[in-house]
This record gives C-alpha cells, sequence and structure tokens, in this order.
C-alpha cells in the first residue's frame, strides 16, 4: 500500500479514496511503534471495510514530536479522522492506542460506529523500571519487552526481527508514550460510554493482564468481552487468525 500524509500523519489505507458506503477501521498502534503492527489486521478486513494504520506524531514516518498524554494523542487521532472523511469509523487499537480510542469514545459521544480495545485498561500504570530502561538502554529494553509482549507459546526468534521493524520510535518517543500511559485514569468515566465495543484480551498478557479487559466489559454498558488463548501483548501479531475471527464476529453484531 502507497504512503500518505494527512497533516503531520503519515498512514496506509485501502481502499483510497475511501468509499463512503463501508465502515471506516482506523487502527492505532502501541507505545513505540508504529502502524507497521497492523499487517494481519489490514490485509484480513479490506474487502469488508475501508482499513487505515497510521503512525502516531513522531513515530514511524509521521511528523513529530512526539505527545506525553493520551488526551493531546487523542485530538491528533480525531482530528486525522475528520481530515480523511472516515465514514462509520471504528478505532481499534492496542494499549496506547487503546487508551486512545477509549479517550476519543469518551470525548465525542455518538461519533464512532463502534471501537476495539486490544490488550489495554481504563488506567495503564507503568513500572519505574521500564522507565529506566528506556532511559538508561533503550536497546536492551527493546530486547526486553519482546520478551514480555509475547506469550511464552510464541517463537520469539521467529517473531522478534520483524517486532524490531515496528519498534523504532526511539528513547525520547518512547518515553513520552509511557508517560502518556502512567498519567491516564478513566476508570471512573467508561461506564459513560455507549458505543458498542470489543474488548480483547489474551490469556498471557503480563503487560496488561487479562483483569484489565474484565474490568472495561463490565463497566461498558455495550461492551463484549473476547479472550485470546496462547498469546501475549502482541496477540494481534502472535494469533492473528483468532484475533481477525473475533473482530469479525463483533462487526456483524453492529449496526453500520
Amino acid at each position: 500500500m502507497k504512503t500518505r500524509y494527512s497533516g503531520k500523519i503519515g498512514f496506509v489505507a485501502n481502499p483510497w479514496p475511501l468509499q463512503g458506503d463501508r465502515p471506516t477501521i482506523v487502527f492505532i498502534h502501541g507505545s513505540g511503534q508504529d502502524g507497521g503492527f497492523w499487517t494481519y489486521q489490514m490485509a484480513a478486513f479490506e474487502q469488508v471495510a475501508n482499513v487505515v494504520a497510521l503512525d502516531l506524531p513522531g513515530h514511524g514516518i509521521s511528523q513529530g514530536p512526539g505527545l506525553d498524554s493520551i488526551p493531546a494523542y487523542a485530538k491528533e487521532v480525531m482530528d486525522f479522522i475528520d481530515r480523511i472523511a472516515a465514514s462509520d469509523p471504528i478505532p481499534c487499537g492496542l494499549s496506547i492506542g487503546g487508551g486512545i480510542v477509549l479517550q476519543m469514545l469518551l470525548n465525542h459521544p455518538g461519533r464512532f460506529a463502534g471501537g476495539v480495545l486490544v490488550n489495554t485498561g481504563a488506567r495503564l500504570r507503568v513500572k519505574q523500571d521500564i522507565f529506566d530502561l528506556v532511559n538508561t538502554n533503550f536497546d536492551a529494553y527493546v530486547e526486553n519487552f519482546c520478551v514480555l509482549a509475547l506469550s511464552p507459546q510464541s517463537n520469539l526468534e521467529k517473531m522478534k526481527p520483524q517486532i524490531m521493524r515496528f519498534t523504532q520510535a526511539g528513547s525520547e518517543v518512547t518515553y513520552g508514550d509511557f508517560s502518556a500511559c502512567n498519567t491516564f485514569d478513566v476508570m471512573d468515566r467508561i461506564s459513560e460510554i455507549q458505543t458498542p465495543v470489543l474488548v480483547l484480551s489474551a490469556a498471557d498478557d503480563y503487560l496488561t493482564p487479562p483483569k484489565y479487559g474484565q474490568f472495561m466489559a463490565d463497566n461498558i454498558p455495550n461492551a463484549r468481552l473476547a479472550s485470546i488463548e496462547g498469546a501475549g501483548h502482541f496477540a494481534p501479531f502472535e494469533k492473528p487468525a483468532e484475533v481477525n475471527r473475533a473482530i469479525a464476529v463483533y462487526l456483524e453484531s453492529i449496526d453500520l
């Protein structure tokens, strides 16, 4: 797919121009990563929806700087969605991307056809040792993060080179992302969300354990919960068929 720009945000999309009679799934990556994370989902849904994978400011091909709050990222993504005139938008976010989705659903009630929350939480605290490692030895952080983000059942050696390709934001931007996560807390507000959402959790997710997803499913009125077995924090990459199936079932259930 051809790389495109809208404002400072770089993205790929299929089809382009977007088709107004289709829903538009907007994929939002995790901390320190880029839109390449969503390769398997882009391919899976391009025949039934407009699919868009963006790079957050400061990430991938997008212009910087990166930001240090989820509300600030949510504003940038919302402005992007408006600029590309995404029809029936359904934002789908992993980790910080999921936090951005939650923030947009809260800020813009009635604006979205749906939302997909992948391995994320209504609060996203980050351990201090992760901040320290990002600051002092970024290469070691990336190495360690690959281990933490994957299920023990996943093939680390096979997946690691691919993960490295979409984890190139650098220490400063990654630190800002984790700072944004660390100050994010909408636990007392998610019951306000009326948009039908899919909450995806992974059984072996060490970074955002399944209890985070359960809390959202219990407290968002129109939420459905799906759990991916044998996957960790990077479930869409580790178990793409299972994740795509859960998203497909969810899309069939909402009014588009």
